[in-house]
């Protein structure tokens, strides 16, 4: 008898599909930070279009150590780190400073390119920017760039400076607004003050979850030098940083000009609650300025400054225009508060309001220059108790316009009462066809919430005028639409009332 088998076989699937199990290819691109000699301090792989960025919060400070003829400062990448669309290398480069150098003058020039090493006054032409043309303002002006002034104690005022902050602030808007006339080494300003470093910042190139208005642009240099100790006679390193704030820029940033910040009124439920916003550090801060401070400081000043500095004690001088001086006056209070180990000096120009702390006048390296005129600088209004850091240099340009100014004010509450339309546009509305519309603003005294109670939009209707119930809500429903579409749908209100 023929015994019969059962023939059991056993596949592994993947073989019988006849391919080969294989480990998922990997499309990252690699992207790679290396010192000057080739040494890699940071590799990673990332997916193309990212946009990674060397952290010095957790990668390694580039050094070079120095040699027997240079001391060496780091001024920053190969080329300017971006999105990635394909392998990339990025290569740490080096100021080198020669043990040799001598500034005569103290204008952070060396004497080797220097055109006059004895003297640091410069002549300049001011020219002011209006989109893309150039309107000459000043001619052959004079200023003086000494870097042993800041050997001075940061609360003594300094005309040199305040005149140096307000040229950096000019060249913000365009290199060409600032021309050296004579003993010119550089077109570029920064470069004629000898900074080796420059690197322009925009927080509105980033991606923020909430709150994407509250950013700034800017400009950090750094000049590097040797002096004589004037005490000690002893050769030591100069570390000088600059930070200039640009002003607003943007229709966001003009919101977020308003965006004070206050937790909802608990009886009349206007306001908004945004006490818990996670880059709002300092409450007693206008909340916009300060979340712009706060980006600008972490992502962009610190680390630029912790990565180049070549001392452990280096000077900042720090400067801002309009909105810029505001987060320039946050910025400059946070090193005095928390980054001790800096030499910091403020100077701002048009600054805004923008502290609600008590102790605001006890920061005395901080400077505001504002022109008396200037309604910027008298907002958010002082009677909400919100202040500038510092000290305040106010002047008027034009005594009428100042006398204009103040006999504005409501001599009760000591509040400037502007009027927001043309009084023809809505005279004699009761009688003409269409609908009575009219804003009202509550101005009350002492109160950060009051900063949030909301413009009030009133449409009338039936014994007014000839709407219907349903018409006039359609014409609140349009106005909080347009409210919305602009971004102030926080700050307004509109309702229905039968008049």
């Amino acid at each position: 008898m023929k015994k019969k088998y059962l023939l059991l076989a056993l596949a592994i699937p993947a073989l019988i599909l006849g391919c080969e199990n294989k480990k998922e290819e990997d499309h990252r691109l690699n992207v790679i930070w290396r010192n000057y000699n080739g040494k890699v301090l940071k590799a990673i792989k990332v997916n193309k279009g990212e946009k990674p960025r060397y952290e010095l919060i957790t990668d390694k400070k580039p050094t070079r150590k120095e040699d027997d003829n240079n001391y060496y400062a780091y001024t920053g990448w190969d080329k300017e780190e971006g999105v990635i669309e394909q392998d990339t290398v990025y290569t740490a480069q080096y100021f080198a400073l020669k043990k040799t150098y001598k500034d005569s003058d103290g204008d952070g020039l060396e004497d080797d390119i220097d055109l006059n090493k004895n003297s640091n006054t410069y002549n300049y032409n001011l020219r002011t920017a209006y989109g893309d043309t150039r309107e000459e303002t000043q001619t052959n002006r004079e200023f003086t760039m000494d870097y042993r002034e800041f050997d001075a104690e940061t609360s003594e005022y300094n005309e040199n400076l305040t005149l140096l902050g307000s040229l950096l602030m000019n060249v913000s808007y365009g290199d060409d607004c600032v021309q050296i006339v004579n003993d010119k080494y550089s077109n570029n300003l920064y470069e004629q003050i000898g900074c080796q470093d420059k690197y322009d910042f925009n927080l509105r190139d980033n991606t923020y979850e909430i709150d994407s208005e509250d950013t700034t642009s800017g400009h950090l240099a750094h000049h590097v030098g040797l002096y004589e100790d004037q005490t000690t006679k002893e050769i030591k390193k100069e570390d000088v940083f600059f930070i200039a704030l640009d002003g607003t820029a943007s229709d966001g940033e003009w919101r977020s000009n308003f965006d004070a910040g206050a937790p909802k009124d608990e009886a009349s439920g206007k306001g908004y609650d945004d006490s818990n916003h996670p880059e709002w550090t300092n409450r007693d801060n206008h909340k916009g300025f300060d979340i712009a401070a706060n980006r600008a400081l972490k992502e962009y000043i610190i680390p630029y400054i912790e990565m180049r500095r070549i001392t452990d004690n280096p000077t900042v001088f720090i400067t801002g225009h309009s909105r810029g001086s505001a987060i320039a006056s946050i910025v400059g209070a946070n090193f005095k508060d928390k980054h001790t180990n800096y030499k910091t000096f403020t100077y701002t120009f048009a600054a805004p309001n923008c502290t609600f702390a008590d102790n605001h006048e006890s920061y005395n390296s901080i400077f505001n220059i504002k022109n008396y005129d200037d309604l910027v600088t008298k907002i958010p209004l002082e009677l909400w108790g919100i202040y500038t850091y510092g000290i305040n240099y106010e002047q008027s340009d034009d005594t009428d316009v100042k006398i204009e100014f103040e006999n504005l004010k409501d001599k009760k509450t000591g509040c400037t009462i502007y009027s927001m339309s043309k009084p023809d546009e809505w005279k004699g509305a009761e009688t003409e066809p269409g609908h009575y519309l009219y804003e009202t603003l509550s101005v009350h005294q002492g109160k950060r919430t009051y900063l949030y109670e909301p413009c009030e939009e009133y449409v009338g209707y039936e014994s007014l005028l000839p709407l219907t119930e349903e018409e006039a809500k359609a014409e609140c429903d349009d106005i909080m639409a347009t409210a919305k579409e602009f971004g102030f749908e926080n700050y307004y209100d509109a309702e229905v009332v039968e008049g």
